[in-house]
């Protein structure tokens, strides 16, 4: 069982998944302004299932408080008894000037979703839910690495896991997130300071969450 937040990446993370024999997807989105998205997700992924699979599962969850993290395992537990692999990847990002009165507040927002919310849901709440050689795998915004590089190492620690990581600036993923929060110039040249010197697109990561998983899990 997987929980993941919905994005491009995960979409296309999920239907590998799926097809791994008898996978269980379930995935968070946000209420509103991404009903249409999951709606369609959770359509392509049980037509996409195995026969003897369970259904996947859609979960509208603001993770920026500890209260939801904490109902949003306990629902997916109560459906699925356990987790197998848990990817955290929520994450939200803003384009705003420092003049703008609102700044304050979705800076908040924006380091609540990208930190806390990966130690809430694996160490507080999913790991006692999870069995030896399940997987925990962070995949975290470039803006929640900047800003947390060193503290997110006790954070490793503490969850008892390795940490496998890719050399910043490896590559740059085009998804609705870019157009949404850069102008049309950097949109243009997204993607031409990396060692590739192209974008990448969300179906080339997604293999890359299944070697991950399967480096914990027994064959």
């Amino acid at each position: 069982m997987f929980i993941f937040y919905s994005n491009l990446i995960v979409v296309a993370t999920q239907f590998i998944f799926l097809n791994l024999r008898g996978a269980i997807v379930a995935f968070t989105y946000v209420k509103a302004q991404e009903d249409n998205d999951a709606k369609d997700t959770l359509e392509m992924l049980k037509k996409d299932k195995t026969s003897d699979a369970k259904d996947p599962m859609a979960v509208p969850a603001d993770l920026g408080s500890n209260k939801n993290c904490k109902q949003l395992v306990d629902n997916i537990v109560k459906v699925y008894s356990r987790i197998d692999i848990l990817v955290n990847n929520a994450a939200e990002q803003y384009e705003s000037s420092v003049e703008d009165q609102h700044l304050a507040l979705l800076l908040y927002y924006q380091v609540m979703l990208l930190v806390p919310s990966f130690y809430k849901i694996s160490k507080m709440h999913a790991l006692k839910h999870m069995k030896e050689g399940s997987s925990i795998i962070h995949a975290t915004s470039v803006n929640a690495y900047l800003i947390t590089q060193k503290p997110r190492v006790p954070l490793w620690l503490s969850l008892e896991a390795f940490h496998f990581s890719l050399s910043t600036k490896a590559f740059e993923l085009m998804t609705p997130l870019i157009p949404a929060s850069f102008d049309k110039e950097k949109t243009a040249h997204f993607g031409n300071d990396v060692s590739m010197k192209r974008v990448d697109h969300p179906i080339e990561v997604a293999p890359c969450y299944v070697f991950l998983a399967c480096i914990a899990l027994p064959t």
